[in-house]
């Protein structure tokens, strides 16, 4: 069972010469309490965002 730690997620190959984005949008009343671990000047739950070197689609393609 899938759960919001650990959410279900396919799609088809992609075989273009494009990336494909994919989005993950929430909302939240403004009276709830904010998730920490999205939010902040560090946020945790990005810990790998912006690390190491940029990675030429032909690359990924051939690392895939």
């Amino acid at each position: 069972m899938a759960s919001d730690e650990h959410p279900m997620h396919g799609s088809l190959r992609n075989l273009t010469c494009r990336f494909r984005l994919s989005t993950d949008t929430r909302y939240q009343r403004a009276s709830d309490p904010v998730d920490e671990r999205w939010v902040g000047e560090d946020p945790k739950a990005h810990y790998a965002w912006m690390k190491g070197d940029p990675v030429p689609m032909e690359e990924a393609r051939r690392r895939w």
